[in-house]
């Protein structure tokens, strides 16, 4: 563990931090160099680098990943999962969790990039994986569950979709409790099952419940708050309450 921290620590400072150094100077861009420019830089080395620590490396493409993710790059970040996936089931096997969960995040980018039957295909086999590896209630199956119920809703097979939902709720208020914010996530899908399907009066009972327990677990000023508002105002418009 400590041989494994030590080449972590190493790249991040040779590879990642060293780029604030002036241009052409160790590994430096300049000290006008942002986070994503560096990272960037840094990918060419990851491989060799971590040539005789698959694990190491897997881990470390899991935080490139998710870095991409939220810097708005869906591509380089499924690029990072897709290598980490490979090093997990190789190393780990596919049922293991680490394998799972880089399956797990690539699905959302290939939802994100559009390429929904990918995503699919990848969400109902890492169901099914988690389910027969950690159980139907464990957190992570969960929260599989949810995301392959997004799938469907994509493709706009809505009847699957909340079939789905309502059982991860079920599951989900019983194993979390009925203000968890995994709980909330999965009523607020739900109400859009039920809006989508024309179910409106279902989808507005359920839109208001998840808001008013948003606004006391989360705050009012909490994007998933904001967001319950937004679907609440959708359901007051469809229903003709202006």
């Amino acid at each position: 563990k400590e041989a494994a921290a030590a080449a972590v620590l190493d790249f991040l400072s040779t590879r990642i931090l060293a780029a604030a150094r002036p241009e052409g100077q160790e590994g430096g861009l300049g000290q006008g160099v942002t986070l994503r420019r560096a990272i960037e830089a840094s990918l060419p080395f990851v491989s060799q680098a971590f040539a005789s620590q698959p694990l190491s490396e897997a881990r470390l493409r899991m935080t490139l990943g998710a870095s991409f993710f939220y810097l708005g790059d869906a591509r380089l970040a499924a690029e990072q999962y897709e290598r980490a996936r490979v090093l997990y089931f190789t190393t780990l096997g596919s049922e293991n969790p680490s394998t799972l969960a880089a399956g797990n995040n690539l699905a959302i980018c290939y939802a994100d990039l559009g390429r929904h039957a990918d995503a699919l295909k990848l969400r109902e086999e890492t169901v099914r994986l988690y389910k027969a590896k950690l159980g139907p209630d464990h957190p992570d199956t969960l929260a599989s569950m949810h995301n392959l119920a997004n799938g469907y809703a994509e493709l706009g097979r809505c009847t699957e979709a909340l079939r789905l939902n309502e059982e991860t709720l079920r599951r989900r208020r019983a194993t979390l409790g009925p203000d968890h914010p995994d709980t909330l996530e999965s009523m607020h899908n739900l109400a859009y099952c039920y809006k989508e399907l024309g179910q409106h009066a279902d989808a507005l009972r359920l839109n208001e419940e998840t808001l008013a327990r948003r606004r006391t677990r989360l705050g009012a000023a909490h994007p998933d708050t904001l967001s319950s508002m937004t679907n609440l105002a959708t359901n007051y418009a469809e229903l003709g309450r202006q």
